[in-house]
């Protein structure tokens, strides 16, 4: 009981630990890479973990295009929004 009350506090810590990384990635910004490095590294002060969350909070996040299919004879499309 004590050795899974532990792992579910590593578990728990190691998210805790990478909240700035995952929320950069979850919202699709364009310095994920950035942030995870400075969280990797600095997180640990304390200071670099703070410094982590505002930039993935306030990171401009990617505009995601959204995919037209292709017709099948590789036209444009011939449906009702041409």
């Amino acid at each position: 009981m004590e050795f899974i009350l532990g792992m579910i506090i590593i578990v728990g810590a190691v998210f805790f630990y990478f909240l700035p990384a995952i929320v950069a990635g979850g919202r699709g910004a364009k310095n994920a890479c950035g942030i995870l490095l400075l969280n990797l590294f600095l997180g640990w002060m304390g200071l670099g973990w703070v410094i982590a969350l505002i930039w993935a909070v306030c990171a401009e996040c990617e505009e995601k295009e959204v995919e037209q299919k292709m017709n099948l004879f590789g036209g444009g499309s011939s449906g009702w929004n041409d």
